[in-house]
């Protein structure tokens, strides 16, 4: 026996002897890659004899159990903004999928829960809880208020029973810029004058945010 996949062969091959003119196989195991429809078959023939193929009707092969997860293309963490909800790479929703010990995306998995955790001490942290919904977690809301910096979010999965409970993977690292100017600090006093002449050392202020970072570029 052969198995077909979009109507190509995947290189697995099962054999049984027959009893009584009768064959059995039971213990057919296919590693073939998921698929939304029903594309798989199998190819039965006899060793030896020409032209004995048999093709099995259409089937769907669905994914294995979930294993572990990881970013979608463009769904790792991008430079951000403290305050502001964080983006993917691909400029929307952080978003990972779960997937079986082939890499198959578990379609059918809408229980898995992602948790998220700084790599570093941060004000609030927001938006970091999130359920599989047919084998994508998206984060729209993750958002940080802290200070500007290089950072990293690490993402732990909980599915009681399953492989992928306790797993976790790590972000790259993102780069966390200024929020909104929300105070001024004065840096240097303006020196000692006499009424009616100009400053001779005039103040110096800093623009910061929320989180007393220093704003110096941008529109904020």
């Amino acid at each position: 026996v052969a198995v077909s996949s979009s109507g190509a062969l995947t290189g697995e091959s099962y054999s049984a002897a027959n009893s009584a003119a009768i064959a059995r196989l039971s213990s057919i195991v296919s590693s073939a890659s998921a698929t939304a429809t029903s594309q798989s078959a199998l190819i039965f023939s006899i060793d030896q004899v020409a032209a004995s193929e048999l093709t099995s009707n259409l089937f769907r092969i669905l994914p294995a159990a979930s294993d572990s997860f990881r970013f979608v293309s463009g769904g790792d963490i991008a430079t951000g903004e403290s305050g502001i909800a964080l983006k993917s790479t691909a400029g929307g929703s952080i978003t990972l999928e779960i997937i079986d010990r082939f890499g198959n995306k578990v379609v059918t998995d809408n229980t898995t829960q992602l948790t998220a955790t700084v790599s570093k001490r941060v004000t609030s942290f927001n938006g970091a809880f999130a359920r599989a919904v047919n084998g994508e977690i998206t984060f729209p809301t993750l958002r940080l208020n802290a200070a500007a910096g290089e950072y990293t979010i690490s993402f732990k999965a909980a599915f009681a029973g399953q492989p992928i409970n306790g797993k976790s993977v790590v972000s790259q690292q993102f780069t966390l810029l200024p929020g909104t100017a929300t105070q001024l600090e004065l840096a240097t006093a303006s020196a000692t004058v006499r009424s009616g002449l100009v400053f001779g050392r005039g103040a110096q202020l800093r623009i910061l945010d929320a989180e007393n970072s220093l704003i110096t570029t941008g529109p904020n």
